[in-house]
């Protein structure tokens, strides 16, 4: 009854850093360019989960992506794609300080598809120069306004229930932590496999005194580290 598999959320679940050893002297060797996609695809996670159910992927994760953004990237697929209900659907949730707003009229790559106009503030808190100095500061002006705790366990329920929900539309889905978040309000949604993240696991792998490198430079999992995070899911998939 599954077709396909389908996964939302950040840069871990997009593949950041993962990139084609035969494109190391390509002129912009970089994980988003098209030359890269089939490489980052068929490494990261989902790709993996794919390969090992034998059925197609599509990968919406974004590099900054926030918890906004998981949602917004749901729906747009929902009401896109023929197949959504019978899709295995992963959700890697981020950390909700994170906001995204929507600019209709924002292109940060020239391949980038056409549901993906946002503009997140990870972006900014990473000094990165590919939006413009108004949307700069509305960023700055919004966390500086809206940096609350409180506000962020909203943000965190909102999502949690959310994706809770809409596993009456897809029995086989799995929402984790992409980066830790231990709440008492994460203990309650038993569609979380055991509190653990995908930043918390690669940290065991490394303090197991195996030596094993799981890692990129900028700290997202490189192919053997997504490989560990694919055995982790499909023990957690196995279960629902």
């Amino acid at each position: 009854m599954i077709k396909q598999v389908v996964s939302f959320g950040d840069s871990f679940v997009w593949g950041d850093e993962l990139l084609d050893p035969g494109l190391e002297d390509h002129e912009n060797p970089h994980p988003s360019i098209v030359e890269n996609i089939e490489y980052r695809e068929s490494n990261c996670f989902t790709g993996r989960i794919a390969k090992h159910y034998d059925i197609p992927q599509k990968n919406f994760g974004i590099p900054g992506g926030s918890l906004q953004s998981t949602i917004w990237t749901y729906l747009w697929w929902m009401e896109n794609d023929p197949l959504a209900n019978e899709s295995l659907v992963l959700v890697g949730l981020t950390e909700p300080s994170r906001h995204t707003f929507y600019n209709p009229k924002h292109v940060s790559y020239a391949n980038d598809p056409e549901w993906n106009r946002f503009v997140h503030s990870a972006w900014v808190h990473n000094n990165s120069s590919i939006f413009p100095d108004e949307w700069v500061d509305m960023v700055k002006k919004h966390t500086t306004l809206t940096w609350s705790k409180r506000y962020f366990k909203i943000q965190l329920n909102q999502s949690l229930t959310f994706f809770n929900n809409a596993r009456h539309e897809h029995p086989k889905l799995l929402q984790f932590f992409t980066i830790p978040n231990r709440t008492s309000l994460a203990r309650e949604f038993q569609t979380l496999p055991n509190l653990h993240s995908c930043v918390e696991l690669l940290e065991d792998v490394i303090n197991n005194g195996t030596g094993t490198e799981v890692l990129k430079p900028n700290r997202h999992p490189n192919e053997k580290g997504h490989r560990f995070i694919t055995n982790w899911l499909l023990s957690e998939l196995d279960m629902l």
